[in-house]
């Protein structure tokens, strides 16, 4: 074990001691932002044990279908989403499918430019219009709602930015918190501050109805971030948003006064409550929440699955819900999220610099080769991977890749709305031709080979046989289809050699190798033997010679008149002596041993040895 894994788990082990003592009573506000994982009981305390009934008893067909299907794969795959309120055809989902070949089956975008007082100045959307074309792709919709507050009670003038209030009435800081309190709204003290806030329910809601109409489910995502700033890291700033500047009870007031007038005025059944307080103390109740959403941004490069910001929130309520990361600024290790059994149901990463440069991947949050690990992975939830999802295939982008010795032949088709890739008319590979053994010519060392050529070939294998392992192994490379030749050299003189040749070819970083030429038994010559002595008589010489490897040996006498050399004698491999008789007395003869090695009735003869001079005697 690692010091690494060993740290693991003795922080695992601690954790679960946390997590005992939050059973036992204490608060889930006790929960700090530093809390460890208790990841020893997650794979035995049933969290992912979640009932996909909806809160809403009167929820659509189309609703509990989905949540059903969060549930059911919830502790299993994680979901993948995407923030981008250009909808489907926005730049960032092009990207993610430029980068990975995948669509994000989860499309977030926002509600806000329906209300009264941005319609009022020209603000416009067709966040509905995406939200059915996602739908009707089989992916999944999630809105959240950046709420404008009420005009009237903007600060005057512009933001830090220099932008006009409005544009981000959502936020705090551009409110006259002097004129503005959501207490006295909320108790109809403010009754003109409460009728406007009706009114943008009534707005939202009119838009809501046309997705319910179109039979399209949507996890929805109201007042989110509410303890923002308020209490936070130990601190009791303002809430960054409005709706969370009185505090958790008047916030739980409103969220309960939303879900109301949405689920039993409005009948909005098609809605799965996805609740995204930040804060134990701001939980509205069970009964109003189908999914807890937390939304993390670690900083830059961070791609640990947040461990203890999923055992906060699990720790909101005693009973079981789906927990979902429902906005990230950096994607995270799926699989050490669920092998953790801190496993988020879906994540939906935040659009702009978060996700693109210049229309491009961007590396500043995340590196590419996460956000190809995180979509290329099977343990997440593509658009195509989405049951009701049909991939789209358009025969006019269709790319025709033609068979070659190293791949198969295709034809390619992209899916138009996933971005999946699929291919059809498979063709096999193309067959490269064997070579074949020609000819060989030996020497006491080595064997040059030569081989048929075989066209479109990179180059040939010379594969020589080891009789110990009983397999051809490699011994030569030879680049080109015109050389069809190559020596191989460290042989043993007067031995027999088996050879195969095979044409190989190098395609797209590939190398495809043809059937291996037929078996071809080769010999090198023997080495050059050496007279080691000489005797003579008046008629007659006797010579010896040193033995070698071959299959015989030739005795050749020199003649001084032709000026060659002449086999007066073929002996067999066994001999190493012969007597040369019928010789003039007193005379002078030349002698030299040729050893010889046979194959296939040809013989091939090695290097002569030295010849000897040897004179016979007078009497």
């Amino acid at each position: 074990m690692t010091k690494k894994d060993l740290l693991k788990r003795l922080l695992s082990a601690a954790a679960a001691v946390c997590c005992l003592t939050g059973s036992l009573g204490i608060s889930a506000s006790a929960v700090t932002e530093t809390a460890q994982p208790c990841a020893v009981s997650a794979v035995t305390d049933g969290r992912f044990n979640v009932d996909p009934t909806p809160v809403n008893p009167n929820a659509s067909d189309e609703a509990r279908e989905l949540l059903k299907f969060i549930a059911d794969n919830y502790g299993n795959k994680v979901i993948t989403g995407q923030c981008a309120d250009d909808g489907p055809g926005s730049a960032e989902f092009k990207a993610i499918k430029e980068e990975t070949g995948e669509a994000p089956a989860i499309l977030g975008m926002d509600l806000y430019r329906y209300l009264p007082v941005r319609q009022a100045h020209g603000d416009s959307c067709q966040t509905v219009e995406y939200a059915e074309k996602h739908h009707k792709r089989g992916g999944i919709v999630t809105l959240y709602w950046h709420w404008n507050a009420p005009e009237k009670y903007y600060k005057s003038g512009k933001d830090k930015d220099g932008n006009p209030r409005w544009w981000g009435g959502f936020y705090t800081d551009n409110i006259d918190m002097n004129k503005f309190d959501l207490a006295k709204i909320m108790s109809q003290e403010d009754q003109e501050g409460y009728d406007l806030l009706m009114a943008d329910i009534d707005a939202i809601a009119v838009q809501l109805q046309r997705l319910r109409d179109a039979g399209v489910p949507v996890l929805f995502r109201p007042l989110h971030e509410a303890s923002g700033n308020y209490g936070l890291y130990n601190g009791s700033g303002q809430a960054w948003f409005w709706w969370g500047t009185s505090g958790p009870e008047t916030y739980k007031q409103l969220y309960k006064l939303l879900y109301d007038r949405l689920t039993n005025e409005y009948g909005l059944n098609n809605l799965i409550w996805v609740w995204n307080g930040q804060r134990g103390d701001w939980y509205p109740g069970d009964e109003y929440v189908d999914i807890i959403g937390e939304d993390i941004y670690p900083g830059k490069h961070k791609t640990d699955p947040q461990q203890a910001r999923f055992e906060k929130a699990l720790a909101y309520t005693d009973s079981r819900k789906v927990i979902a990361m429902t906005e990230n600024g950096c994607l995270f290790d799926v699989d050490e999220a669920l092998s953790s059994g801190n496993a988020w149901s879906y994540f939906c990463t935040w659009q702009g610099s978060f996700t693109l440069s210049a229309g491009k991947i961007s590396e500043e949050y995340t590196e590419k080769a996460v956000w190809d690990s995180v979509y290329g992975s099977d343990k997440t939830i593509k658009l195509g991977d989405m049951p009701r999802h049909t991939h789209a295939y358009n025969s006019e982008y269709a790319v025709k890749v033609e068979p070659t010795y190293t791949e198969e032949g295709y034809t390619e088709n992209t899916c138009l709305t996933c971005g999946r890739k699929a291919r059809t008319d498979i063709v096999p590979k193309k067959t490269l031709a064997s070579a074949k053994i020609t000819g060989f010519t030996p020497a006491a060392g080595s064997v040059k080979l030569t081989w048929s050529k075989v066209a479109d070939a990179t180059g040939y294998k010379v594969l020589q046989y080891n009789s110990s392992t009983k397999k051809y192994t490699q011994v030569k490379k030879v680049t080109g289809a015109a050389n069809v030749t190559a020596t191989v050299s460290g042989l043993k003189s007067g031995t027999a050699y088996k050879f195969q040749v095979q044409a190989y070819v190098t395609q797209n970083g590939k190398t495809a190798n043809a059937a291996a030429s037929p078996a071809y038994t080769t010999v090198t010559k023997p080495a050059k033997t050496k007279i080691t002595k000489t005797a003579s008589t008046k008629n007659s010489v006797t010579l010896k010679w040193k033995k070698v490897k071959a299959s015989g040996y030739k005795v050749q006498q020199y003649n001084a008149k032709t000026k060659k050399w002449k086999t007066v004698k073929t002996l067999g491999s066994s001999k190493t002596a012969y007597k040369v008789k019928k010789l003039k007395k007193n005379t002078s003869y030349k002698f030299r041993i040729v050893a010889f090695k046979k194959l296939g009735g040809k013989s091939y003869s090695g290097a002569a040895s030295a010849a000897k001079t040897v004179k016979t005697k007078k009497k």
